[in-house]
């Protein structure tokens, strides 16, 4: 509907674009280190196989604080969710040989405190069964703290590529999740006629109600119908520094408190692209009022919502760029799927799909085996006051093309 427009400016863009610095993040930053902890043990993935011994499956299993590495690279078709129900945990996607780790045929769950998840893509892909196919998510992150033992929160999701999910490609859910950032990553293509007991659906990111201190900067949301992402009521949010591409339906749907206003939402810097799938006069935001949950606008009596809204809007060239340089799995090191879908963003192409356009065979083509090399004393301080293998983690995320943050400015 839009393309001859965008076409245009994306040419403009494309012609003047330069190298991005990453843009300003960290509004509600983890204060943790995840599996960076003292005797922390650390966990090789050896094998491809969705289970047994050297399997990543083994490897969450595994008790304790922990680093996950990966001396394998390709596509893992799972036999049942990965499930992280330990705290102090970091999964280290970056270790791994090219193409990358892959997961499909699964939900990527986050159950408990202290997680982080870098650079892996997830792919579930559709189900056969009805059951399944109505919580099949890429990533879910949170749960009942009554049953996992407290609060999911601190997690970090960095550099992961998600899409072709059947329910949300990403959730943060469940009243007193909290702490959760998600940055630098692609959220595209959850698939829409895909079996899903609610017929169609196409959802990018579900923040959940009574969620809290939810950053999510730098993020690539492409062919989703809806939830791009949707903020439910009650939650504190910042969504920076973001792109939606061809949305369908919906781009962001943000629910305010029009009565005690008590949840600030901060929306700063973020580009809305239409495309092919978008629907004449959609709005980049729509506000909600969370008791009538009727759709409301800035000149509405809806005072207290409004005033606990931030909105900024900053330079679109240089947010899509950044977007474009740094999300996803391996931005240096582009998959198939990821490099199709900013090439889409690119040139204002691509659609909503209700499959997935590459088959599990194309992803599982090429795979890699390479032991990453750790330091030989790991917990030993580096002259900066790091763990020494921290700063290997922090060298073969910025060689991925990751973008610098707070503790990982640069390659030593």
């Amino acid at each position: 509907m839009y393309v001859k427009a965008f076409s245009a400016f994306s040419a403009i863009l494309i012609a003047t674009m330069v190298v991005c610095s990453p843009l300003r993040a960290e509004e509600f930053a983890p204060n943790s280190q995840c599996g960076l902890q003292p005797g922390a043990k650390i966990v090789r993935v050896t094998t491809l196989a969705p289970k047994g011994r050297g399997s990543l499956d083994e490897a969450v299993r595994t008790s304790g604080a922990k680093i996950i590495i990966f001396d394998v690279g390709g596509t893992i078709r799972l036999e049942s969710d990965i499930d992280l129900r330990t705290p102090f945990v970091t999964l280290a996607g970056e270790t791994a040989p090219e193409p990358g780790v892959t997961l499909v045929g699964g939900t990527l769950r986050v159950h408990s405190h202290d997680v982080c998840v870098r650079h892996v893509s997830v792919r579930p892909g559709p189900s056969s069964d009805p059951e399944v196919s109505g919580v099949r998510d890429g990533i879910a992150i949170g749960g009942n703290p009554a049953k996992y033992g407290g609060a999911i929160q601190n997690v970090v999701v960095e550099n992961v590529s998600v899409s072709w999910a059947i329910d949300e490609n990403l959730s943060v859910w469940h009243a007193g999740t909290n702490n959760v950032q998600i940055r630098n990553s692609i959220i595209s293509e959850a698939l829409r006629a895909a079996g899903h007991p609610k017929g169609n659906h196409s959802m990018g990111l579900l923040i959940g109600s009574d969620v809290f201190d939810v950053d999510i900067s730098g993020v690539l949301f492409a062919h989703n119908n809806d939830r791009n992402p949707r903020i439910s009521p009650r939650t504190i949010v910042s969504l920076s520094n973001s792109v939606v591409y061809d949305p369908g339906k919906r781009s962001t749907e943000i629910f305010l408190d029009c009565t005690a206003g008590k949840y600030p939402v901060r929306l700063r810097d973020n580009v809305l692209i239409p495309g092919s799938s978008t629907y004449r006069k959609l709005s980049q935001y729509e506000f909600v009022d969370d008791a009538s949950r009727y759709p409301i606008h800035p000149d509405s009596d809806c005072k207290t919502g409004f005033d606990t809204l931030t909105m900024d809007r900053g330079n679109e060239a240089n947010t899509i760029g950044s977007v474009l340089q740094y999300a996803g799995s391996r931005p240096a090191q582009r998959n198939e799927v990821d490099a199709r879908i900013v090439k889409e963003v690119r040139s204002g192409g691509g659609a909503i799909v209700d499959s997935p356009p590459e088959s599990v065979q194309t992803l599982e083509r090429s795979s890699g085996e390479r032991a990453f090399v750790l330091p030989d004393a790991p917990f030993a301080k580096a002259p900066d006051g790091r763990y020494a293998i921290a700063v290997s983690l922090c060298n073969a995320h910025l060689e991925l093309g990751g973008a610098p943050y707070r503790g990982c400015e640069a390659q030593m």
